[in-house]
């Protein structure tokens, strides 16, 4: 297996036309020789030569084109489908051996904080084509991607905690029986002399790909795999950045070869995503809120964080935009930052709880308790006790579902098209078209996901 090279992307915007032979690079035109310039690609994988969705005969068609009119590497990066800098007959090769779902090195972008600062960056990485058993960092974001993309018989084992959802995961990525457990931490496997966690599951399922998260928390010892041969591939499962979730659902759709899937869901959170954009732009902005998002008890998290983004999207404004007792912390305890309730300084509407422990099992009372806790932790905010000031959405939904009901819970009541109906709506397609097997019994209405006051 080719050992992977990795390079942080240069911020540099590549423009491939989707006309065969149309080829235009924009951005710092110093930089255009980057080694990963993909950006403007919606599946930024070397071979996608059109920068569309998928690798066919039109790819094919661009290298071709491309060769003919010797056209420069820098003007058609993704062109170069073995990365070794030329491109030539020997692309054409690959996509085709691709195209024929046929064993083949693919290099393609992960998202990875690459250096440490809390930043996702760009690499550019190689992985054995197509993947057929794989393991994982069990995330709640990262078990539902997988999920509504149909990854799931070929997840071989994974680590988690106690967060993730039994009522929607239990037959599968929960069932020990056909998934190892490896670990408890939802961020971490150990691995040593082959084994994974205390499992043998590498060499008796034939894994070759182990999948992770964007974080720097998670699978600190990537290179301890990278030198045993097993592949790591990791995407941004929480992101609602349209880039970002649109090449971390159909990477894992083409590696897995569930690519006619992951454009369908993409299509699915593009919709959500533009339904609420158009809504919200209609507003005068003195008619936009200003929120705050909670994802641990007791804590706010900053401008920067997932969950916040969750919020910018749904047309909030963060509450605490000049307040710097953040550092480069993702979150803050706020019994230890008193000021952020100084309501001369800061102020804002709603404070939206992300809570992954509220999910499609979660009984009433179970619930009540959860509400009681989360909130209970603000009380020293001026609005504490308010209806409808403090909200809580279920982290364990998928996440337009919880970008849709932050939308509803804020402007439900101004906005007719962000209406509670909406919003169930949202919620029911992705369970009818994305859920699986023996989950399509679950209902929206079965979900206490969002709650204005606190539940009967």
């Amino acid at each position: 297996m080719e050992k992977k090279a990795i390079y942080v992307v240069a911020i540099v915007a590549v423009l491939v036309a989707a006309s065969v032979g149309v080829y235009a690079v924009v951005g710092n035109k110093d930089d255009v020789d980057s080694p990963a310039s993909m950006e403007g690609a919606e599946l930024k994988v070397l071979g996608n030569a059109n920068g569309d969705r998928v690798i066919d005969s039109k790819d094919i068609d661009v290298i071709e084109k491309a060769i003919d009119d010797g056209v420069a590497l820098k003007d058609a990066p993704l062109a170069d489908a073995n990365n070794d800098g030329v491109i030539d007959d020997k692309d054409i090769e690959v996509v085709k051996k691709i195209i024929n779902k046929e064993s083949v090195t693919v290099w393609h972008i992960n998202y990875h904080d690459v250096d440490g600062d809390s930043t996702m960056d760009m690499e550019r990485v190689s992985t054995q084509y197509p993947v057929s058993a794989a393991i994982m960092t069990g995330s709640a974001n990262s078990f539902i991607m997988c999920y509504m993309i149909g990854i799931i018989d070929e997840i071989k084992g994974a680590s988690y905690g106690t967060s993730n959802d039994s009522a929607l995961f239990g037959s599968t990525y929960l069932n020990t029986s056909k998934t190892v457990k490896l670990g408890t931490s939802s961020s971490s496997i150990t691995f040593e002399d082959g084994k994974a966690g205390s499992s043998n599951v590498i060499a008796e399922k034939g894994v070759t790909c182990v999948l992770s998260d964007w974080n720097r928390t998670y699978l600190t010892n990537e290179s301890a795999f990278e030198t045993a041969g097993v592949d790591v591939v990791r995407v941004a499962a929480a992101s609602v950045d349209k880039e970002v979730y649109t090449h971390s659902i159909l990477l894992l759709g083409f590696l897995f070869q569930k690519e006619s899937r992951a454009s369908d869901l993409v299509d699915l959170y593009d919709s959500t995503m533009k339904t609420i954009k158009d809504a919200v732009s209609t507003l005068p902005e003195d008619k936009k809120v200003k929120a705050v998002a909670s994802s641990m008890n007791g804590y706010i998290s900053s401008g920067n964080s997932d969950y916040q983004a969750v919020l910018d999207v749904a047309g909030a404004e963060f509450g605490l935009a000049d307040y710097s007792g953040f550092g480069s912390s993702t979150s803050i305890k706020v019994v230890d930052h008193g000021s952020v309730f100084n309501t001369s300084l800061y102020d804002w509407d709603y404070i939206v709880h992300i809570r992954t422990a509220l999910g499609y099992g979660t009984s009433a009372a179970s619930a009540k308790t959860y509400w009681d806790t989360y909130t209970s932790a603000f009380n020293a905010w001026s609005h504490y006790g308010e209806e409808g000031s403090q909200i809580m959405i279920s982290g364990a939904a998928p996440v337009p579902v919880r970008v849709a009901y932050a939308a509803y819970a804020m402007y439900g009541s101004v906005l007719g098209e962000l209406s509670e109906s909406w919003a169930d709506g949202v919620h029911q397609t992705f369970i009818t078209d994305f859920f699986n097997g023996d989950n399509t019994k679950l209902v929206a209405s079965d979900l206490l996901i969002c709650c204005n006051s606190a539940p009967a």
